[in-house]
């Protein structure tokens, strides 16, 4: 289940002209719905790639984050086939995927625990964590004490 539909990448283009400029290839008047689910496909794997580090993933159902995010990376994935990326769109991908550092993207914040896709996501179940309790010491164990260990430092 894609996590965007070509109404929220309308949507995120602002509206039915711009889609057409970023996705009409063969020039035929109308959005190209071949271009436009490939690029919803890449922005999801993206989002996913991020996100699987501390959630199941796909997301399903998307929540409205996850939904907007996927639209404008799909929106921004198209103007830059084009060549047509326009600087407000460059700021939407930095403040999303953006990797750096001083300013991280939203993409980079999700996979560190940072910031949640929202609603009730479930966390990954890491199948190197103990759920058991496990006693280390052994009978006739005595504590340390500062007296009892004189001259072992």
């Amino acid at each position: 289940m894609a996590y965007s539909t070509q109404v929220d990448v309308e949507d995120a283009a602002g509206g039915a002209k711009r889609l057409v400029e970023l996705a009409d290839w063969d020039r035929d008047g109308m959005a190209d719905v071949d271009r436009i689910a490939a690029a919803i496909t890449k922005a999801d794997a993206l989002i996913d790639s991020y996100a699987s580090k501390r959630f199941h993933v796909p997301f399903n159902p998307p929540t409205t984050i996850i939904t907007e995010h996927s639209a404008t990376l799909a929106k921004i994935i198209l103007a830059r086939r084009r060549g047509q990326l326009t600087q407000d769109e460059h700021d939407e991908w930095e403040s999303i995927a953006g990797t750096d550092e001083k300013k991280p993207g939203w993409l980079l914040l999700l996979s560190r625990g940072v910031v949640t896709p929202g609603g009730d996501p479930l966390p990954i179940a890491h199948g190197t964590m103990q759920t058991d309790v496990v006693e280390t010491h052994m009978p006739g164990d005595r504590d340390a004490a500062r007296d009892k260990l004189v001259g072992f430092w």
